[in-house]
């Protein structure tokens, strides 16, 4: 007994320790895009055990402790590795994998890799954005990233605007799949066109500066890749409802069947939403579709794809001055005079409120029949309404015979039809609210005025057109912009070994635009006069002018990669064609001769590996970028005088560093733009004739943007994230120089001096800072604050407008400001569905803030030309928001 007492004392010592030597590794294995659970997932420990990951991609394995190398891999998928040290008890390891980069992505799309392509570049997984969009425009989100500016402008649904390293979203290149979508005549991009891509981005990458792309496009400031989920992405169904503030909601559906036995692989969405707005009637009505099929051929992958956003959205087009919005804010934050204020009193009105919108006002469709009057239903109207389609479709055949060569070919199409409505004809009228009186303005059309002198009702007749039809004097117009694009871009890939690769190319394209005019609604009139000529609803009137734009592009690039070191060379050269028609011309229909400008890119850069956590990197660049379609012919179909290319000259050194637990990245960029283009043309008076303005194209505007940017990304343990970044710009003018007037004779009027050197570009933050923390408080659920300051802005700034005694004046110096944004969600399982509660709070202080300015604008009233507070005209950001959304997927 005492023998057997001691053997068993023995055992259970031995079995104790043994035990005691072991511990348990749990965890999940997840999508890094779309943060899905990846179901069956391979987690390989060197000891030559391992286990798989569950339905929920949850796995579990017990191990003795010590140190140990697992891999962690999945069809579809880069594997990981990791080492790590087993000593407690328990240990939780959460691994994220990214979707193979498909050889197709990168020779198609220009996609940077990190470690390997020398540019700066963030990438924007599918997650993110669902996590944090919430209702803004898709732009809005990239606000977190170093140098990069967004705004909502007036707030109107899809009015965003976004700059990168100071530099307009008209000289931002932005491409979806490869294809790039800048408007052909202005380079501008129009969000509102795009609002539902959101639900079918596979990912999104920014690469600032020249960057990365082949092509000779408008990537001055940056390039936006956005790429569509396709065969590649992960078979299943996903419907989202999410909801928000004023009346918001937004329905997705979509569906993906990955890549079938036989090939073939379907992606398709559709997309509801509409909402009030947080700005007064600021609606917004909209729909998105999308359907994307892949086919495997063989060694052929042909894709057919289309998508488009059919959209109307109440605008608040103009700025006002900051009274006009919050009183109390302008005087004692903008130290814009009590005085100042009275005086703008009678004119705009005061204190209307942030969400003030001086484009609608409410009116009754009143009538008189048979002596009656018939008042008809209350109808509130934005006089500022947006609408637009513009389906996108294209023809997709990538061809791979083997490993070292890749053939892309690429058909697009593009139809646009919309435009944009605004009063015209007699001056509006406001109420006392700050309203249009829009029941004046149709109880004229409709009925007429009251002659005080006669005491009567005197109808609109205008017996010079019509002796028994009602004349309007104020009308709904529309200015339409529809356009008709198709292009080829063809594109191959060869690495003759495992050192070069050699790839090149065409960019074909082909642009129409139709601009004209029309009558959109006579507001109780049964026509309107224009030019002494009737018109009706629907017909066209003061401009009518198509723009054609022709390109064809090469490109070559040339890369080589040994060991430590990559590097590319990269040349492109264009031809754009230009021709103006003008309908409207006294002659009748003007064609102006085709202009024929030139236009090409020089890149080169290079990466060093240091060693397995660090590289470095430096491009330089020279982009020769032909004008936009209003710097080569002006409104009176003339061609403008000594038309030049603009020209950038860039380089840009960065660093990388990238442990286990922290990532970071440092740039340095100086970008020197010559003869940099205004919005518009400015016109001037005429010595010979006052009354005559002659269009001046203005070469010569320099600037010069240098910056530093640094982000960084710290995981101290699997639940919690913490990211950070600063962005140091110094935007300046270097300009100061004549300009030369000349008449339509081409003969010498006058010249004009302006100086702008030294002076701070306007229009985006020149200081960003701020960062984001991310806590997953217990498994499936996350908590994200991210703020966000921004500073040393200054008000958008004329150059040309420095001239006399305001050579060298600064631009108004907005205020700074900060941003707090909280989104929050939960992720969990109904039977075989996996579902997502998801909340945003934006702007959760519910800050005040100017986000826009125009420096000394001569339509506020009064006007001032101060180069301070009370001289420009604003737009403040909007206030808290929030949305709560519901995501399931089968």
């Amino acid at each position: 007994m005492k023998h057997f007492l001691t053997h068993l004392l023995l055992l259970i010592f031995v079995a104790g320790s043994v035990y005691a030597q072991k511990a348990m590794v749990t965890g999940k294995v997840t999508d890094s895009d779309t943060n899905e659970p990846l179901i069956g997932a391979n987690v390989l420990f060197a000891s030559g055990v391992g286990t798989v990951a569950d339905f929920d991609g949850n796995y579990q394995i017990e191990l003795d402790k010590g140190d140990y190398e697992v891999q962690v891999s999945y069809v579809g998928y880069e594997a990981i590795k990791q080492n790590f040290s087993l000593s407690a008890g328990k240990q939780v390891l959460d691994f994220t994998l990214r979707t193979q980069t498909l050889q197709e992505v990168v020779v198609v799309a220009d996609i940077a890799i990190e470690r390997e392509t020398p540019v700066a570049f963030s990438n924007v997984p599918a997650i993110k954005i669902e996590e944090q969009l919430a209702s803004q425009d898709l732009p809005m989100v990239l606000n977190s990233t170093p140098g990069v500016y967004a705004t909502q402008q007036g707030g109107g649904d899809g009015d965003a605007r976004i700059t990168i390293r100071g530099f307009s979203q008209r000289n931002i290149a932005v491409m979806i799949d490869g294809v790039p979508v800048n408007d052909m005549e202005n380079g501008w991009v129009y969000w509102s066109n795009w609002f539902g891509l959101n639900a079918v981005t596979r990912s999104m990458q920014v690469q600032r500066g020249l960057g990365a792309s082949k092509l000779a496009v408008p990537s001055v400031g940056g390039t936006m890749n956005i790429l569509t989920k396709g065969i590649d992405a992960k078979r299943g169904v996903n419907f989202k409802q999410t909801i928000g503030n004023d009346g918001f909601s937004n329905s997705e559906l979509g569906f993906t069947t990955g890549r079938l036995k036989n090939g073939l692989g379907i992606s398709a969405a559709v997309s509801y939403k509409t909402g009030r707005g947080w700005v007064d009637q600021n609606w917004t009505n909209g729909a998105f579709y999308f359907l994307r099929i892949d086919k495997t051929l063989g060694k052929h992958t042909l894709t057919l794809s289309g998508f488009g956003a059919p959209q109307s959205h109440g605008q608040r087009s103009f700025r006002s001055p900051a009274a006009v919005y919050d009183r109390d804010h302008a005087e004692n934050e903008l130290d814009i005079p009590s005085e100042i204020n009275d005086a703008s009193l009678e004119l705009s009105g005061l204190d209307r409120g942030l969400k003030y919108n001086r484009h609608w006002g409410e009116f009754y469709r009143s009538d008189i029949i048979d002596g009656d009057t018939l008042l008809g239903s209350k109808e509130t109207l934005n006089t500022r309404k947006n609408y637009y389609h513009k389906p996108q479709f294209t023809i997709k055949d990538f061809w791979a015979p083997n490993n070292n060569f890749y053939l892309s070919n690429i058909l697009y199409l593009s139809v646009g039809n919309g435009g944009g409505t605004g009063m015209d004809g007699d001056n509006e009228r406001y109420l006392e609210n700050g309203q249009i009186d829009l029941q004046d303005v149709w109880n004229k059309n409709r009925f007429g005025f009251y002659d005080p002198v006669f005491q009567q009702i005197v109808r609109p007749i205008d017996p010079t057109f019509s002796e028994t039809e009602n004349k309007a004097t104020t009308i709904l117009r529309s200015s339409i912009n529809n356009h008709f694009w198709y292009g080829l871009l063809s594109t191959f890939n060869y690495s003759p070994d495992a050192n070069f690769t050699y790839s090149g190319g065409i960019d074909m394209r082909s642009y129409k635009g139709e601009h004209y005019r029309e009558v959109y609604d006579l507001l109780g009139g049964d026509y309107f006069t224009d030019g002494g000529e009737m018109l009706r609803e629907g017909d066209k009137y003061d401009y009518h002018n198509d723009g054609q734009v022709r390109w064809g592009g090469m490109f070559g690039l040339v890369e080589y990669k040994r060991g430590l070191v990559s590097s590319f060379i990269n040349l492109s050269g264009n031809m754009s064609a230009y021709q103006r028609i003008d309908y409207n011309q006294p002659e009748g229909e003007q064609k102006t001769d085709w202009k024929y400008i030139p236009g090409y890119t020089a890149k080169m850069g290079a990466n060093v590996n240091v060693d397995e956590y660090q590289n470095v990197f430096m491009n330089v660049g020279y982009l020769s970028k032909t004008p936009r379609f209003n710097n080569v012919f002006n409104n009176d179909n003339k061609e403008f005088l000594d038309i030049r290319n603009e020209e950038v000259a860039a380089v840009e050194l960065g660093y990388g560093l990238k442990l286990q637990k922290i990532a970071a990245n440092v740039n340095a960029y100086a970008t020197r733009w010559n003869n940099k283009p205004l919005d518009r043309a400015p016109s001037v008076a005429s010595v010979v004739d006052p009354e005559d303005r002659l269009p001046v194209n203005i070469n010569g505007i320099k600037a010069n943007h240098l910056g530093l940017e640094i982000d960084f990304a710290y995981k101290p343990i699997s639940a919690l994230e913490i990211e950070g970044l600063l962005s140091v710009g110094d935007w300046k003018w270097q300009s100061g120089d004549s300009v030369f007037v000349y008449n339509q004779n081409g003969d010498l009027e006058q010249s004009i001096y302006f100086d702008a050197k030294g002076i701070h570009v306007g229009d985006a933050a020149q200081l960003q800072y701020g960062g984001s923390l991310r806590l997953k408080p217990v498994r499936d659920t996350y908590i994200q604050l991210k703020g966000i300051y921004f500073g040393k802005q200054y008000a958008n700034l004329d150059p040309f407008s420095l001239q006399d005694e305001n050579a060298g004046t600064e631009s108004w110096k907005m205020p700074d400001y900060f941003l707090l944004d909280l989104s929050a969600g939960y992720y969990f399982k109904v039977r075989e569905a996996r579902c997502s509660l998801r909340g945003n709070i934006l702007n959760i202080l519910n800050a005040t803030y100017i986000s826009d300015a125009n420096n000394n604008d001569q339509f506020a009233q009064p006007s001032y030309s101060d180069f301070d507070a009370k001289s420009a005209t604003v737009f403040y950001g909007q206030g808290r928001r929030w949305t709560i959304s519901l995501g399931i997927k089968l």
